[in-house]
């Protein structure tokens, strides 16, 4: 009786190992998952969004809740919604430097804050609509009307980097694969950067939009969008 009661009592002990082993390994698995999870959260955080203070975001991922500044970045946290999925993504300084919204509610895309103008390239005031509808044929695409006037002169004088800017002038050169040389009708000449495929026609009048691209070397205009001067 007492040799069965010891060997009843040896393989209780020996469960008990077994089971405090397999707790250990779970507790250890899930606390290494937990700081895992932590650790990517501080880059990437990915989750529903559960409210919307300003700039700052409080998204409930799989172990925690996160709560995202956008404040200096170049998105605007009111363009989320609670109930929305996001994927948010930071960089070492912990600012916002990607969103991807994803399911949820429909929103508008997300908007990269604009800095405002210098004095040298802020628009005149628009004229007022003439009457009547222009046919759709003929209609401009939207997005122009965020484009600048603006002059060789002025933009060399000032250089300023990453604005929108209209300008009009001839491409009377080829530098490059992409870099195409701009003249306008004074003489004043500057540098375009066309990296797509579409055909730039040279020796005629054009009305170019871009963005001011500042490099080491000068200024230079990234070619968004031509068409010609009628």
């Amino acid at each position: 009786m007492d040799a069965m009661n010891n060997k009843f009592f040896d393989t209780i002990k020996e469960y008990k190992k077994v089971i405090i082993g397999a707790a250990a390994v779970i507790a250890l698995f899930g606390a290494a998952e937990i700081a895992d999870e932590a650790a990517h959260n501080y880059f990437h955080v990915h989750g529903l969004v559960t409210s919307v203070n300003g700039q700052e975001v409080t998204v409930s991922t799989r172990w925690l809740n996160r709560s995202v500044d956008f404040t200096g970045s170049p998105f605007n946290a009111e363009n989320l919604q609670p109930g929305q999925h996001v994927k948010i993504e930071k960089n070492l300084q912990g600012m916002v430097i990607d969103v991807k919204p994803e399911g949820g509610p429909k929103l508008p895309p997300m908007m990269r804050a604009e800095r405002p103008l210098p004095p040298h390239l802020a628009a005149p005031p628009a004229p007022p609509a003439a009457p009547g509808v222009t046919p759709a044929a003929h209609r401009r695409p939207d997005f122009l009307s965020r484009y600048t006037p603006s002059d060789i002169p002025s933009l060399t004088a000032n250089p300023v980097d990453d604005y929108r800017v209209v300008l009009e002038g001839t491409i009377v050169s080829r530098l490059s694969d992409e870099d195409y040389l701009l003249r306008d009708a004074q003489g004043n000449e500057i540098i375009l950067d066309a990296d797509d495929d579409r055909p730039v026609p040279l020796n005629e009048q054009l009305r170019i939009y871009g963005k001011t691209d500042l490099k080491k070397d000068g200024l230079e205009i990234d070619v968004k969008f031509l068409e010609p001067v009628i």
